[in-house]
């Protein structure tokens, strides 16, 4: 069902298909996405006998996905949701993605923001990960548009942990959350959206790598734009109260999703569909939880235990599945939520970690040789 309600709908003769399902697969504004988004996006504006069966083999035959979009990777580790905001930009997590090859026009980073209620992306291509461009993001692209978040979560990169940004949020009464050191799952939103950025670039960028930047703006409107599994409608219009027209949907006689009573009720339509993506995004995060749970463990550590901590490291010359993967021991000094503890080096002349704040899921009991 259309979201404005029952639809006339072009139908395409078989010599026109493939024009249609390239112009909604292929192009930057349509961001080679799955199955399941190319198809919402067609059978809202077209129909054909066997039109899923269709979509299906064109993109799982494209050659371009085939080449360079990775497979999900399911996260190990007990489960822990953050609740779903009910208003739009309550809470927003940030991440910075790269660095990539320096681009025509001087940028090597990307700023990522997820809005947590609506799912809705903004990004901007940064010269350089320094706390003051971040800052500017934050002001330009986030505050400036959408008024302050409550909240927003990041990891514990040094440009989130600098007196800059800190000062900014603090002006602004934004809580700033912290994710722990390699445990991007905390931040999973956002992770998730970093990989169909990337997958996505990857379908546009030119052979040497350097016009990155110019395709942004058009996969993230992409992604915006397309239909959200868990949520059942696009960050756009879960955010807007409206689907955009697209530029393939000029050439149309009668756009959908043109319609002035779908116009004039925008506002109480999209709080609607709000409240009900927010029901179905809060059933599939219970859903998940209770699939990963069965599957874990919840190890429990008290103040004094030692531990050693889940640390990959890297050296030149050197093979990295031959390294050692764990450094420590560590005591544990106290618990701070449900799986992370704050840890000590055991050794004072030791060097702390990057954070002394880390998940469980790093950690593993220390036994001394010494014990008997």
């Amino acid at each position: 069902m259309h979201p404005v309600g029952p639809a006339l709908l072009l139908v395409v003769p078989t010599h026109l298909r493939s024009t249609v399902l390239q112009q909604l697969h292929d192009i930057p504004t349509a961001g080679h996405l799955d199955v399941a988004r190319t198809y919402d996006r067609v059978r809202r504006r077209f129909f054909w006998p066997g039109l899923w069966r269709s979509v299906h083999h064109y993109v799982a035959s494209c050659e371009s996905c085939q080449r360079r979009k990775r497979p999900a990777v399911h996260p190990a580790g007990l489960l822990q949701p953050i609740d779903i905001p009910a208003e739009p930009f309550y809470r927003v997590g940030l991440d910075l993605l790269g660095p990539f090859p320096l681009s025509n026009t001087g940028n090597r980073w990307i700023a990522v923001a997820t809005d947590y209620s609506t799912r809705f992306a903004i990004t901007r291509p940064l010269p350089s990960s320094c706390a003051t461009d971040v800052a500017d993001f934050l002001i330009q692209d986030i505050i400036l548009h959408h008024g302050a978040p409550r909240q927003l979560l990041t990891d514990r990169g040094r440009y989130f942990l600098s007196k800059v940004i800190d000062e900014l949020l603090r002006s602004c009464a934004t809580k700033h959350k912290l994710t722990t050191a390699y445990h991007p799952q905390t931040n999973g939103l956002t992770e998730r959206l970093n990989r169909t950025i990337t997958d996505m670039l990857a379908m546009y960028v030119s052979s040497d790598h350097r016009d990155w930047d110019t395709a942004l703006p058009f996969v993230t409107f992409a992604y915006n734009t397309s239909r959200h599994d868990t949520a059942g409608y696009s960050p756009f219009y879960l955010l807007y109260g409206r689907e955009p027209t697209l530029p393939f949907d000029t050439l149309l006689l009668n756009p959908a999703h043109l319609s002035t009573t779908y116009a004039r009720h925008a506002i109480t339509t999209a709080e609607k569909a709000r409240q009900i993506a927010h029901r179905r995004l809060s059933d599939s995060q219970l859903r998940q939880k209770d699939t990963y749970d069965s599957h874990h463990r919840n190890a429990h550590f008290t103040p004094g235990d030692l531990v050693l901590l889940w640390s990959p490291s890297r050296h030149v010359g050197l093979s990295e599945k031959l390294l050692p993967k764990y450094s420590g021991p560590y005591r544990v000094l106290r618990q701070v939520t449900d799986v992370t503890y704050q840890i000590a080096p055991l050794d004072p002349a030791a060097p702390s970690t990057s954070s002394d704040v880390v998940h469980v899921s790093r950690m593993k009991p220390y036994l001394s040789p010494n014990t008997s």
